[in-house]
């Protein structure tokens, strides 16, 4: 029996683990996930979801709150993406891995998310005019996640948009590595909407090159802070639509495109 995965809680101070395997190591089943997730999500004290060494395909999924304590999702394997766009057919086709409404979720570890993403790459419109445009996921959505904190992950290959925080209020990201080449369509890799009191910070995004911003920020967002970026070959930062936004001058840029807003930045001397 492969090891998928080890729920691992504290109850009472005593710690209890949970192994959940099977014979397939490269294919994660999707209920197994979402089991995990259930009874993570309903433990009365903090709990951990750990997806170990190895490579787990896993298909579109939801991770759905509130959940009674915290939770945090440790990578250390490799979290891989159906290469078919078939596999969405009748789903919705923004999301691959969709967390909702989880307070205090943490996501770390030094694995991977890998969006497969060049069978969607090559139906764009963006790639083939002929084709027509649909949607693609982003690889990891936060929706109304409060208190979030991501840290650590490499993210390669989404099929759209790496990192998207919507409707989100007090997230930190750091030390993030996220990569993909040129020709890829809309491959942001944090997109930020309708969220505040944003920290981004000790991240590489699009060090071979990006295909599109390095960072978004849209919707009416506010009190965002980066630094610590190095962002390029790509597009750079595009923050159009923006309450409040802190820069630190320890960023790095090379080769962006561009750098856009419609307000004064406020830049900040402010060393890690």
């Amino acid at each position: 029996m492969a090891l998928l995965m080890t729920l691992t809680s504290h109850i009472k101070r005593k710690k209890v683990a949970g192994v959940f395997g099977y014979r397939d190591k490269l294919f994660m089943p999707k209920q197994a996930f979402k089991d995990v997730w259930r009874v993570a999500c309903m433990s009365q004290s903090r709990a951990n979801v750990i997806v170990p060494e190895g490579q787990f395909i896993v298909r579109p999924i939801n991770f759905t709150g509130p959940c009674m304590s915290r939770v945090s999702l440790k990578v250390f394997g490799s979290i891989v993406a159906p290469e078919d766009p078939e596999v969405w057919n009748g789903l919705d086709r923004n999301k691959w891995l969709y967390f909702m409404n989880v307070k205090h979720l943490s996501v770390k570890g030094r694995g991977t998310i890998n969006g497969k993403g060049q069978r969607w790459w090559d139906e764009s419109c963006k790639i083939n005019k002929t084709n027509p445009c649909r949607h693609a996921p982003k690889a990891m959505t936060f929706h109304k996640c409060n208190y979030l904190r991501i840290r650590g992950l490499l993210m390669v290959n989404s099929q759209q948009m790496h990192l998207s925080l919507t409707s989100c209020v007090n997230v930190t990201v750091s030390h993030l590595k996220i990569l993909a080449p040129s020709h890829s369509p809309n491959t942001d890799g944090i997109h930020i909407s309708t969220s505040s009191s944003v920290t981004v910070k000790d991240c590489i995004i699009g060090t071979v090159k990006a295909g599109d911003d390095c960072i978004s920020i849209v919707g009416n967002s506010s009190w965002i802070r980066i630094r610590g970026i190095a962002c390029g070959p790509g597009h750079g930062i595009r923050y159009p639509n923006l309450t409040c936004f802190l820069f630190s001058k320890t960023c790095s840029f090379k080769s962006v495109r561009y750098f856009i807003g419609n307000l004064p930045t406020y830049y900040s001397s402010y060393k890690s």
